[in-house]
């Protein structure tokens, strides 16, 4: 069995941690109502948004697979995917806020 650096794996998880957080505070700081509100960079801001939901998907699953031998995939497991939905969710609800077209 191969083991996988720790620093890796700590960036990983770390970085699946930190992606609801960055959507958040981009949907706070950038959506229709602030005052940074500019048409021209709306679709770039909503761009970043799901590139960083994509990110934690590939972080997400790249965490799972590099623990497939061990047993501790199935903890990663139990932890990560619902902080990919929570992710995924706050990336769908701020691109509809910074777009405008939320309920």
């Amino acid at each position: 069995m191969k083991l996988i650096h720790p620093t890796i794996m700590t960036v990983l998880v770390l970085w699946c941690i930190a992606c609801p957080v960055m959507i958040y505070f981009m949907g706070e700081a950038y959506g229709s109502g602030c005052p940074y509100y500019e048409e021209e960079y709306q679709d770039l801001r909503v761009n970043v948004v799901d590139g960083i939901a994509w990110s934690a998907f590939f972080a997400t699953a790249a965490v799972i697979f590099l623990l497939r031998h061990n047993m501790s995939w199935l903890l990663a497991a139990i932890f990560l995917v619902p902080m990919l939905v929570v992710t995924i969710t706050f990336a769908i609800f701020c691109g509809l806020w910074m777009l405008g077209t939320y309920f």
